[in-house]
């Protein structure tokens, strides 16, 4: 008797689980395509595994850092305030001598053997791969924040007072915009005849190679940064969070 009532109940489960699935509905491709896709959870180990995660570096400096630029995985340049430069060799940093007390705050190179750091009271330093030194410009100007280049004799630098400086490859000459601007902050081009240059007020100033043209931003502050993938690509970044895009329509 209690053999049979077990298999009885086993029984009746099975058919409650046929029913169960034959009544369950039947969904189209199209209706799966709509269901919402399941979220895949990724650990932080996974993430680490696959590098996706930042990490804090120790630079062996406390002092504030306020430029990076590179050659390659193994060649990192990162300047700061105090005259601070750290090198990265691709396994560790270590401290370079500079030769300044004075804050750096923005740093370029055309090749692991020509390296351009501008700060604080119109420091220009130069690295030829083995040591810095400081360069002359013969014009007296105020801090320096920006600095970029297309080839090692053609480098701009930007600063206080809408200070333009530009370097042929054997000295610096002083750029007239022909503009009324206060401090300019960033600097960036796709070519040596197309160059932006961002600063104070949400102004921004373009170079063609031969002379300098105001562009209108619609922005009203200060503008701290500009980098570009094409000359008709380019990105500045505001004060107040705003990020501009410059995009070149052609027509046909």
């Amino acid at each position: 008797m209690k053999k049979r009532t077990i298999s009885l109940v086993v029984s009746c489960l099975i058919v409650a689980v046929l029913l169960l699935v034959s009544c369950a509905p039947v969904l189209t491709e199209e209706e799966e395509a709509a269901l919402p896709e399941k979220e895949e959870v990724v650990t932080e180990e996974e993430e680490e595994a696959h590098g996706n995660t930042w990490s804090k570096v120790s630079s062996g400096t406390t002092f504030r850092l306020c430029g990076v630029w590179g050659s390659s995985p193994s060649d990192v340049f990162v300047v700061g305030h105090g005259g601070n430069i750290r090198h990265y060799s691709g396994s560790s940093w270590s401290k370079m001598t500079s030769g300044t007390f004075r804050s750096l705050y923005d740093v370029w190179g055309s090749s692991p053997s020509d390296v351009f750091a501008v700060g604080e009271g119109g420091a220009i330093r130069h690295y030829d791969g083995s040591s810095w030194s400081s360069m002359r410009t013969g014009f007296s100007q105020g801090d320096l924040y920006g600095v970029w280049g297309s080839s090692p004799s053609d480098v701009f630098v930007v600063g206080d007072e809408g200070y333009i400086l530009h370097y042929d490859g054997s000295s610096w000459s002083s750029m007239r915009t022909g503009f009324s601007q206060g401090d300019l902050y960033g600097v960036w081009g796709g070519s040596p005849s197309d160059v932006f240059v961002v600063g104070d007020g949400g102004y921004i100033l373009h170079y063609d190679g031969s002379s300098w043209s105001e562009m209108n931003s619609g922005a009203s502050h200060h503008l701290f940064g500009v980098w570009g993938s094409s000359p008709s690509d380019v990105y500045a970044v505001e004060e107040d969070g705003t990020i501009l895009h410059y995009s070149e329509h052609i027509q046909q």
